[in-house]
Formats: C-alpha cells, sequence, structure tokens
C-alpha cells in the first residue's frame, strides 16, 4: 500500500494528527495476507481484542527507591531539595527505605516492608524544609502545635474569660502564617503554677494595653503587683521606667526561657 505524501509538520501537535491519520488509513486498508479478514483492524477486535487486559486505574509514576538512615530529629533528608520528612520516634537512628515520587514520600520499615509514614512531597527551595506529622510529634512538641481555639480553650479551662484568652492569642498570632507562638504560649500557661489567675489577668491586660505580650515582662508584671499588694501601695502600671526593683527576680545571661 502506497501512502500519499503529506507536508510538514507545522509543530508536534500536527506531526501527531498526520500519524494518526496514517495509521488510521493503514489498519483500515484492505488485508491480503491471509484472506481471512478485510483488514488490520478486523483482525485486532475479532482475534487479539478479547485478550487485552484492563489498563490500570493509576497512571504509571515514575520511582525512585533509596535506603536512609533516620536522623536526630526523627526525619529523613532527601537529597537534592533538601526536605525533610518525619518518622516515628522509635526508628531514630535506623535505616528505613523511602519511596520518592513526584508527589509524595513514602517511608516503610526495612524488615517488615510496613509503610510506617506517608508525606505530601515539597519541591520549593525557599521557605519551611521539616515536614512533621502530628502523630509522629512528643507530648511536648504537641503543645507547642496546638492551634489557636485549642490555646483559647486552654486559657479558658484555667480561669479566663473567652473574650480576653482570645483575644491573647490573637495578639500572639498576629502576623505569623504557621502559628509560633504556641512556645509563648506554652509559658505564659507555666505562669499559672507561680501567681494567682486574678494577677496573672491584671498582668496581661497591662501588656495587651501596650501591644507588647512577653513572658518575663508578663512575669515582671506579676510580681510588681504581689509586691505593691504585700507592701499596700498601688502598683505602678502607668510606667515602667519608674517601677522600684525589689520584687523582681533575678535577671542573668545564663538563665534559660527568656522569652523576650
Amino acid at each position: 500500500m502506497e501512502l500519499e505524501r503529506t507536508p510538514m509538520a507545522r509543530d508536534l501537535d500536527h506531526l501527531n494528527e498526520q500519524v494518526k491519520a496514517k495509521l488510521e488509513a493503514l489498519n483500515n486498508a484492505p488485508f491480503s495476507a491471509t484472506g481471512r479478514f478485510d483488514s488490520r483492524r478486523q483482525m485486532f477486535e475479532d482475534e487479539e481484542h478479547k485478550y487485552l487486559g484492563r489498563l490500570p486505574l493509576q497512571a504509571f509514576c515514575p520511582l525512585d527507591i533509596r535506603v536512609l538512615v533516620v536522623d536526630r530529629g526523627r526525619c529523613v533528608r532527601i537529597s537534592g531539595d533538601g526536605h525533610r520528612y518525619s518518622t516515628p520516634p522509635e526508628y531514630t537512628g535506623k535505616r528505613v527505605s523511602v519511596t520518592i515520587t513526584d508527589d509524595k514520600i513514602y517511608i516503610y520499615d526495612l524488615d517488615s516492608w510496613v509503610k510506617i509514614a506517608e508525606h505530601k512531597r515539597y519541591k520549593k527551595v525557599q521557605g519551611n524544609k521539616i515536614h512533621q506529622l502530628t502523630e509522629h510529634l512528643t507530648d511536648e512538641e504537641r503543645k507547642y502545635q496546638r492551634q489557636p481555639r485549642e490555646w483559647v480553650a486552654e486559657f479558658v479551662k484555667a480561669g479566663w474569660p473567652e473574650d480576653f484568652a482570645d483575644r491573647l492569642v490573637r495578639h500572639l498570632k498576629k502576623g505569623k502564617t504557621n502559628f509560633p507562638c504556641g512556645r509563648a504560649c506554652n509559658a505564659l500557661m507555666r505562669l499559672f503554677k507561680l501567681y494567682p489567675v486574678s494577677v496573672i489577668y491584671q498582668a496581661l491586660s497591662t501588656r495587651l494595653e501596650r501591644g507588647n505580650v512577653t513572658y518575663q515582662e508578663t512575669r515582671k508584671r506579676c510580681e510588681q503587683i504581689i509586691w505593691a499588694k504585700e507592701n499596700n501601695q498601688e502598683p505602678n502600671i502607668g510606667n515602667d521606667q519608674r517601677v522600684a526593683v525589689d520584687y523582681l527576680s533575678p535577671t542573668h545571661a545564663n538563665i534559660r526561657n527568656n522569652y523576650r
């Protein structure tokens, strides 16, 4: 069978259209090889089509399989883009099998081949490069990962009015994207072990009015209020520069948890 000459394709799409047209013409052309079939298409439909299997439900996806060691941060690092993905804590220091696809990271136990983690894959060069699943966090880490409404609920449970707690959390979260104020909230919660609720409330009210809420400043204000009450004086909440220092906790460069 002779095929007609066609003009040169303009681009790849045009070329594919030309190839498809030629294939249709070839497959539908009279087929004289055996005499049993009129064309290649008839032979395919009558003899071969019934033996075809079903196509997979998911399209083929190229994989990259690696054996990596879980670091002390309980993560595996994907070289190339530098992103790190969490594993259960018990796998720290162990080797695991990591399957990398275009949009997913699968982590398997190297002995049992049980899947222990599944992550969405990230490729951006800039920004956060540590991706932790909630189930891989320790109890202490979970405190920092609480959502704003959860922190509000914690403060209300401790004895604060809900509107005040909501105002405080919104202030701490202001301008942030991933709610990194969990550290500050957790620090402020520790004040309940040191001072009465009414004292903390009064101290934080002052700090909120000034738009400056930190652990250290709030604790100083709490001690100022208590000192003033013990000495039958009104706490000087209007001018930080005129505050006596007798009641303040000592400060030092080696004292930890300075949340300024």
